[in-house]
C-alpha cells in the first residue's frame, strides 16, 4: 500500500501545482473585477456630483452641465458593460480554482487516510 501512498503523494503534488495556476488565474480576474467595480463607483459619484451641481442661470452653463451629466452617464454605462463582460469568465475561473483546490485537498485527505490505515495495520501485525 505504500506504493499507493507514494503515487497519491505525486498526484497531490501535480494537483497542487494545477490548483496554484488556477488560483493565480482567478486572482488576476479578481483584480480586474475589483478595478472595474471601483471605476463604476467612481463614475456613480462623478455622475451624482455632476447631476447635483447648480449650473447657474445662463443657457450656456445649462448646456455644459447637461453635456457633463451625459458624459458621466455614458462612462458609467461603459464601465458597467465592461464588468458584465468580465463576469462569466470570472465566475468560471472561480469555479475552476475551487474545483482544482478541492481535488488537491481530496487527494491529501485520501493519502492521509490510507497512511493512517497502513500504520494501524502495521501495529496490528506487530501484536
Amino acid at each position: 500500500m505504500s506504493r499507493t501512498i507514494a503515487a497519491l503523494r505525486k498526484l497531490e503534488a501535480v494537483a497542487r501545482l494545477k490548483a496554484d495556476i488556477e488560483l493565480r488565474r482567478f486572482s488576476a480576474f479578481r483584480t480586474q473585477v475589483v478595478a472595474a467595480e471601483t471605476r463604476i463607483e467612481a463614475s456613480r459619484r462623478d455622475l451624482a456630483a455632476a447631476a447635483s451641481s447648480d449650473p447657474g442661470a445662463a443657457l450656456a452653463d445649462w448646456r455644459v452641465a447637461h453635456a457633463l451629466v451625459g458624459y458621466r452617464a455614458e462612462a458609467l454605462t461603459r464601465a458597467q458593460v465592461d464588468l458584465d463582460r468580465m463576469r462569466p469568465g470570472f465566475d468560471a475561473a472561480r469555479q475552476t480554482a475551487a474545483r482544482a483546490f478541492g481535488r488537491a485537498e481530496a487527494l491529501r485527505e485520501l493519502r492521509a487516510t490510507l497512511g493512517a490505515q497502513e500504520r494501524r495495520d502495521a501495529e496490528r501485525r506487530t501484536w
